[in-house]
């Protein structure tokens, strides 16, 4: 991680160690650093225009440029492969890995003095920007497209109706699933957090539980785009300011707060991290940097009572005795602040430690709830105590790990408020639900505690192992089948007795090397899984391999290692819709990611061709090429279309040989070609390409920036609207101007007729 001081300080953390450390050029307004992976680089931006990049192995600092209007936003696009930077004078450019500058233009109409935030949407088609772009200093929020190297402004952020945003602070991040931008605007005198689409249109918001003078300073989504960071910022007279996280999600179209946590100084910078999803790093002002790790969790008992948390509320179901959609709920427990952790008790009461650590109880659904007490064992009162990992113990008490010494397992009686904290050292212990005990200790033996009963009244025997290390937790859990693999393989000939196939398929591609107790040399080998399903094929194949064609395909797969996305892939690409579904039910995917696309394959199947469908499907999976080559071949009318997509995906080649030279539609696919190698600087080929459709205008424009001076006057009396001696001694002047003096001399006699030149 780096990090970088407005004073110009550069540092390198690793592991929350400094590594390295590089004084910047003296700025008094360092504001961005940004690492580049590939060129192994920091590049840095100060307000004042500077823009510097760090050599990460011998910290040598390179000045790249100065802008002479200042910096007011940076920002990389997701792959690294350009940066966007808004000047103070109101550009918007971006730059290459080489510090080229491949787009400029005008972003607002007079000069921006604030801060602008960029964001980038993740295939980088699209950027966001948010600044004051207009004289009224008001924010407002524009999106930018791409189109072949060149960005266009594509969208406004706007009302329905057209009114005028109020945005507020310097929080903006577009959703890595590409659905929505997150920004923050005051809303019917609340501050909210407001969603905008590509469009600009405004998608919804959520109101924020702060202050009325509080103000965002950081939104940022994780990366499964399910949870939404948010850092609002207050400061009160007379004391310095504060900053407030908060950790939201989205369930039914309602808005949970689940998570908060308040810092004394400012937070300068959040981010999530990029393989982790939820893991948050904040980096604060005074330089302290915090690692928050959340994890999904549902607080329930075993009567079927589950409660989930909702700010500042608790709302609770009563599974046993109706299902209620959430966000509605049977009962509504409000607390004083922001819970982040709950817990159901056996007889029905919510036990909740608020933000702060202060612990409160409900003991009936609609009664208000009672703060507990918090004493040591000798009678000494605590204020709070903030824990995790919390866990129910018994009917009364509770457990859980201490947010500020790490070792310290802390025992809270919820009846009396007494606490009991106690030192492990190394030492694991959980307790399963089915009253299994277990406790790793730092002898690395492990001890069962208890015999697990099956509800058939049989005893499960288990077998235990002494393992190398000092972190484990074992826990049994009710639903896993632990299976002999001797009697498994013994048993593969008996299996013609299941009627079904869906049943043997579902047996093999649920097999999991971790799904049997041995010993672990052999559990890390992850032989298990292939002898079986070597086995059970070779069974099959004996007894008819026509019948079993699909416990057949499924024990190729898993031999092949091939995961179930895969799978689905796999069919997709036959174009075959029943083996789709079918291959897709048997995946862990919710249904709404698959059922929406399969049934409009299933209406194009009905109303269009065959190909035509095919064109759909290779659309959908970006195989442009065989797209194309479906989408001619559905028929004529289609031919238009064919075109648009080999300029979209310039997929000129198959086009060309899609399309004879007497196809009318061969011209602009191979002006669009023309122009498409112009873009790219390959003039020379760009000219000859404009020749053959007899495009003598384009054909000599290219040919001048090719430096083929032959070429270009030698196709001037193709075009009666040139005049020779005026194209010549343009042409001459260039060459002129590149020093190549004899090639400017031959022009100016044999075409100019200037000997004087």
């Amino acid at each position: 991680m780096w990090c970088l001081s407005s004073a110009g300080y550069l540092v390198g953390v690793v592991d929350g160690d400094v590594v390295v450390e590089v004084d910047l050029p003296s700025q008094p307004d360092w504001t961005w650093c940004a690492y580049h992976a590939e060129l192994d680089i920091v590049v840095c931006a100060s307000q004042s225009g500077a823009l510097v990049s760090v050599h990460c192995p011998d910290q040598h600092v390179d000045v790249i440029g100065h802008f002479d209007f200042g910096i007011r936003g940076m920002r990389w696009s997701p792959k690294d492969e350009q940066v966007a930077l808004v000047t103070g004078d109101g550009q918007f450019l971006t730059l290459s890995t080489t510090w080229n500058v491949m787009h400029e233009s005008p972003c607002s109409s007079c000069a921006i003095d604030g801060l602008v935030q960029l964001s980038w949407r993740a295939d980088g088609k699209f950027v966001s920007i948010q600044g004051p772009f207009s004289l009224h200093a008001t924010l407002s929020l524009q999106v930018w497209a791409v189109d072949n190297a060149v960005w266009t402004l594509h969208a406004q952020g706007r009302h329905e109706d057209k009114s005028e945003l109020a945005l507020q602070g310097q929080g903006l991040h577009w959703s890595p699933n590409h659905a929505l931008i997150a920004s923050s605007e005051v809303f019917k005198n609340q501050l909210h957090v407001a969603f905008f689409e590509t469009n600009g249109l405004r998608h919804g918001e959520m109101a924020l539980t702060v202050d009325a003078s509080a103000s965002v300073t950081h939104i940022s989504w994780n990366l499964a785009s399910d949870v939404l960071a948010v850092v609002t910022s207050t400061s009160s007279s007379g004391s310095s300011p504060s900053s407030t996280l908060q950790l939201w999600t989205r369930r039914n179209y309602h808005w949970y707060l689940k998570h908060t946590r308040e810092y004394e100084s400012p937070v300068s910078a959040l981010q999530w991290d990029l393989e982790q999803p939820y893991v948050v790093r904040v980096l604060c002002s005074t330089g302290d940097c915090h690692v928050l790790s959340v994890m999904w969790k549902v607080a329930s008992n075993a009567h079927g009572h589950v409660a989930v948390i909702d700010g500042c509320h608790v709302n609770v179901t009563l599974c046993d005795r109706a299902l209620v959609p959430p966000p509605m709920s049977a009962a509504r427990v409000q607390f004083a602040h922001a819970i982040n952790e709950v817990l159901v008790l056996a007889d029905g009461s919510i036990v909740a430690q608020d933000f702060r650590g202060n612990w409160s109880r409900s003991q009936q659904l609609h009664a208000p709830p009672q703060a507990i007490p918090l004493t040591l064992k000798d009678g000494r009162s605590v204020d709070t105590m903030a824990l995790r990992y919390v866990q129910v113990v018994d009917t009364s008490t509770i457990a859980g790990i201490s947010t500020l010494y790490a070792s310290q397992v802390v025992t809270m009686n919820v009846e009396t408020g007494t606490l009991e904290t106690t030192d492990y050292h190394e030492v694991v212990s959980t307790i399963s639900n089915d009253g299994c005990h277990i406790q790793l200790s730092q002898s690395k033996a492990i001890w069962p505690q208890g015999v697990v009963q099956l509800s058939n009244g049989h005893t499960l025997w288990t077998e235990w192992e002494v393992v190398q290390c000092s972190t484990v937790v074992v826990q049994l859990a009710q639903t896993k089948l632990f299976v002999n693999n001797t009697l498994l393989h013994a048993s593969v000939a008996s299996f013609h007795v299941i009627p079904t196939l869906g049943y043997l398929a579902l047996t093999t591609l649920g097999a999991k090397s971790e799904f049997r107790l041995y010993p672990l040399d052999a559990l890390r080998q992850g032989t298990f899984v292939p002898e079986v399903c070597r086995a059970i094929r070779s069974t099959l194949v004996e007894l008819d391999p026509d019948f079993y064609l699909l416990p057949l395909l499924t024990c190729d797969a898993k031999l092949l290692e091939l995961d179930t996305a895969l799978l689905r892939l796999q069919s997709v690409l036959l174009y075959d819709l029943p083996l789709t579904l079918l291959v897709a039910k048997h995946t862990q995917r919710d249904p709404k990611e698959y059922t929406s696309q399969l049934s409009a394959f299933q209406a194009l199947e009905a109303s269009h061709s065959s190909s035509y469908l095919r064109y759909a499907i290779d659309m959908s999976l970006h195989r442009y090429e065989l797209a194309l080559r479906h989408l001619h071949a559905a028929g004529p009318s289609y031919h238009s279309e064919c075109v648009e997509l080999v300029k979209s995906h310039h997929l000129y080649d198959v086009g060309l040989t899609l399309f004879p030279s007497a196809s009318l539609l061969r011209t602009p696919i191979v002006s669009a070609y023309g122009r498409h190698l112009t873009a790219q600087a390959k003039y020379t080929q760009a000219g000859y390409t404009f020749l053959s459709i007899r495009a003598f205008e384009d054909a000599i424009e290219a040919f001048k920036r090719a430096q083929e001076w032959h070429m270009a006057l030698a196709l001037v009396p193709q075009v009666p609207s040139f005049n020779m001696a005026s194209v010549a001694y343009a042409l001459a002047e260039e060459l002129v101007n590149r020093n190549e003096l004899k090639d400017a001399a031959r022009i100016y006699i044999e075409y100019c007729q200037d000997v004087d030149e």
